[in-house]
C-alpha cells in the first residue's frame, strides 16, 4: 500500500445490522477510508411499526371489525460499499466536490409475526319473529290499527303510512316504535274489492337503541267507504 494517504483510498466493505421491534429502529455503522482519517456515519432507518398489518374478520351480511395487528420481529443485515463519488455543477459558480457515499451491496435476515389467533366467531343468527294478524281496519287517511291472533307477543300494532311511522305494543309492556320506509296496495280482485298491503321498515326500543326491523303483509278488502278491513296477515320482526 502506499504511503501517501492524501491521494491514494481504498474502498472498505461494512455492515449495517438492524433489529425490528416493535419501536423504531436505528442503523449505526462506520466507514473507514484508508489513509490517515476516519469518517464515522449515522443513518437513521425507517421505524417499521408503519409494516403492521390490520387484518379485519366478516361475516357476511353483517360489518367488518377488527381481527388482530400483528408485530413484524427479526434482524436484517445490510451490507454496505464505500464508493469514491465526482460530482460537479455547472453554470456560474461552478465546482466539483469528490467524497466517498456508501453504497447498498448486499443484505440478509428475515422478518417474522407470531401465529394469528383464531378468528372471532361469527355473530348470531337474527332472531326472526313472525305474528299472525287476525283483523284490523286501514281508514281513509291510511292509519291501520292491527289485531294479533294471540297476545302472546304483542297486543296490537299501529301502522301510520301517512307519516311513515309504526307503533307495536309488547305482551311484556314494553313497546317498540319505527319508521316505514316503504309501502305499497296492490289490487288483488277488483270485483270482490281485495287489496294485499305490504310496509317494511326500522323498529327502535323505547331508549332509542336499534331494534330491527319489520315486514307487514296483510290481505284486506275495500268497503263503500274507502276503509280497509284487514282479514289476515302477519308481522314479521327480525332483530
Amino acid at each position: 500500500m502506499p504511503t501517501v494517504a492524501s491521494t491514494v483510498f481504498t474502498t472498505i466493505v461494512f455492515a449495517s445490522t438492524v433489529t425490528v421491534s416493535a419501536t423504531a429502529a436505528t442503523s449505526n455503522f462506520t466507514l473507514t477510508v484508508a489513509g490517515v482519517f476516519t469518517r464515522s456515519v449515522t443513518c437513521v432507518v425507517v421505524d417499521l411499526n408503519p409494516w403492521r398489518s390490520a387484518f379485519n374478520s366478516y361475516a357476511p351480511g353483517g360489518t367488518s371489525e377488527n381481527w388482530y395487528t400483528p408485530t413484524w420481529t427479526g434482524t436484517l443485515t445490510y451490507n454496505y460499499v464505500s464508493k469514491l463519488v465526482r460530482r460537479c455543477s455547472s453554470g456560474r459558480g461552478a465546482h466539483c466536490v469528490t467524497n466517498y457515499i456508501p453504497v447498498w451491496a448486499s443484505g440478509s435476515g428475515a422478518l417474522t409475526t407470531p401465529q394469528p389467533p383464531p378468528p372471532p366467531p361469527p355473530p348470531p343468527p337474527p332472531v326472526v319473529t313472525t305474528i299472525a294478524i287476525a283483523s284490523g281496519v286501514c281508514y281513509t287517511n291510511v292509519i291501520c290499527g292491527l289485531v294479533p291472533a294471540t297476545e302472546d307477543v304483542i297486543t296490537g300494532a299501529t301502522l301510520d303510512l301517512a307519516n311513515s311511522q309504526i307503533g307495536i305494543g309488547n305482551a311484556d309492556g314494553s313497546s317498540l316504535t319505527g319508521t316505514v320506509d316503504s309501502w305499497n296496495v296492490t289490487p288483488i280482485d277488483e270485483e270482490a274489492d281485495t287489496y294485499a298491503l305490504s310496509a317494511q321498515g326500522t323498529l327502535y326500543n323505547a331508549d332509542g337503541s336499534l331494534f330491527g326491523t319489520f315486514d307487514v303483509a296483510l290481505s284486506a278488502t275495500a268497503d263503500d267507504s274507502g276503509n280497509l278491513t284487514i282479514t289476515s296477515g302477519t308481522l314479521t320482526e327480525t332483530q
